[in-house]
C-alpha cells in the first residue's frame, strides 16, 4: 500500500526534477559554461597543485595553469581553422564535382522514373524557393550560436582561474557544510575531481588515437583533406553513438565527389566500421571506459535527456556529468539505490566502499 509519506516524497522529487531542469534550459548561457570551467578546474588543479608545492605562490600557479589551459585548447583549435581553411580552398572545384555527380544522378533518375532533367530542377527550384522563407531565422540563430560560442570560450578560462584562486574557500565551505549535514561532502567533490581528470584524460588520448587511425586509413585510401575528416570524425566520436555515424559521413561524401569508385566509398565505411570496432572494444574501455562506470542503458538515456536540455552540447556532457551524480548518489544513503541502478558494479557500493573512495 502507497502511504502518504512515499507520495509527498515523490511529489517534491518530481517537483524539484522540473524545477531544475527548467532553470538549466532557461539558465544555459550560464551553466554550461561553469559547467566546462568545472571540469577544466579538475583537469589542471593537479598541475596548480604541484607548483605550490614547489613554493609557487598561488596567484603564479593559478595563472600558469591557465594559460597551459588556453595554450591546448587554442592549439587545437588553430589546427581545425588551418585544415578548414584549405579545405575551403577547394570548394570550387568540390562545388563543380558535385554538380557532375548531380547530373548523372539526375539522369539515373530520368532513365529509370522517366522524370526529365527539367522537371527535377524544377522541384528543386520550389524547394529552394520554400526555404528561403526561414533563411533568415536561421541566419540569426547561426550569428547568435557563434557570439555565444566566441563569448563562452572568453569566459572560460576566467572562471577557471577564479575557481582555482578560491579552492581554499569552497574547500571551508564544504567543511562547514559537512558539520551541518553527513553528506562527506569533501570527500564527494574530491571524487567528483577524480573522475573528472581520469574523464578527460582518458578522452584526449582516446580522440588522439581514433584521430592517428582515422587520417592514416583515409590516407591509404587517398582522401582528400584526410587530416581533417580524421580529426572530425575522432572529435565527434565523442558524442557517444551518434557521432561516429555523423563523422564517417564527411569523408564518403568527399570520396562520392572526388572519385569514381564505389569500393573507396566502402573503403572509408570499412576504416570508420574498424576503427569504431577497435575504439569500442579495446581503446575506449582502456582509456576512458573505466573512469565513468554507467552502464550503456543509463548512457542512452543521459544522451537523450543531455540533448533534450543543452542540445550537442548537452550530449558531450552527458556521461560525465551522470558519473559525478552517480558518486554523489553513492554517498548519500538514501539514493544509493539509484547509484547501484546507474552503475556496472554487481553488488551495491557499501558504506565501506563509500568512504574508502572518497578517501
Amino acid at each position: 500500500m502507497i502511504t502518504k509519506t512515499f507520495l509527498t516524497q515523490a511529489t517534491f522529487v518530481l517537483l524539484f526534477t522540473i524545477i531544475c531542469a527548467i532553470l538549466l534550459i532557461e539558465a544555459k548561457d550560464v551553466f554550461i559554461p561553469l559547467t566546462f570551467s568545472l571540469i577544466f578546474a579538475f583537469i589542471v588543479l593537479p598541475l596548480s597543485n604541484f607548483m605550490e608545492k614547489k613554493k609557487f605562490p598561488r596567484w603564479l600557479s593559478t595563472t600558469i595553469s591557465v594559460i597551459f589551459l588556453a595554450v591546448v585548447l587554442s592549439s587545437i583549435i588553430l589546427i581545425l581553422s588551418y585544415q578548414i581553411t584549405r579545405f575551403a580552398d577547394d570548394m570550387p572545384m568540390l562545388k563543380g564535382k558535385l554538380n557532375e555527380k548531380s547530373l548523372e544522378f539526375q539522369q539515373y533518375i530520368k532513365k529509370q522514373w522517366g522524370y526529365s532533367v527539367k522537371e527535377q530542377n524544377k522541384w528543386i527550384d520550389q524547394q529552394k524557393d520554400a526555404s528561403k522563407d526561414n533563411a533568415g531565422n536561421y541566419l540569426m540563430d547561426f550569428f547568435s550560436a557563434t557570439t555565444g560560442f566566441i563569448a563562452n570560450m572568453t569566459l572560460i578560462p576566467i572562471m577557471v582561474f577564479f575557481l582555482l584562486l578560491y579552492r581554499k574557500r569552497f574547500k571551508i565551505f564544504l567543511n562547514l557544510i559537512d558539520e551541518q549535514y553527513d553528506f562527506h561532502t569533501f570527500k564527494m567533490v574530491k571524487k567528483i575531481g577524480m573522475i573528472s581528470q581520469l574523464y578527460l584524460k582518458g578522452l584526449f588520448f582516446d580522440v588522439s588515437i581514433l584521430a592517428v587511425l582515422n587520417t592514416i586509413g583515409f590516407l591509404i585510401l587517398g582522401v582528400d583533406h584526410a587530416i581533417l575528416f580524421g580529426l572530425i570524425a575522432a572529435i565527434l566520436n565523442i558524442i557517444p553513438y551518434i557521432g561516429v555515424i555523423i563523422g564517417g559521413l564527411f569523408p564518403m561524401i568527399m570520396v562520392f565527389v572526388t572519385q569514381d569508385s564505389i569500393w573507396a566509398v566502402l573503403g572509408v565505411l570499412g576504416v570508420v566500421t574498424v576503427v569504431q570496432f577497435l575504439d569500442n572494444n579495446i581503446i575506449y574501455p582502456k582509456v576512458v571506459g573505466s573512469s565513468v562506470s554507467i552502464n550503456p542503458l543509463m548512457s542512452i538515456i543521459s544522451l537523450i535527456i543531455g540533448n533534450l536540455i543543452w542540445g550537442t552540447t548537452g550530449m558531450i556532457l552527458a556521461l560525465p556529468l551522470m558519473g559525478m551524480l552517480k558518486v554523489v548518489m553513492d554517498h548519500i544513503d538514501h539514493l544509493r539505490p539509484y547509484g547501484y541502478l546507474m552503475g556496472e558494479e554487481d553488488e551495491p557500493i557499501a558504506d565501506s566502499k563509500v568512504a574508502q573512495n572518497g578517501s
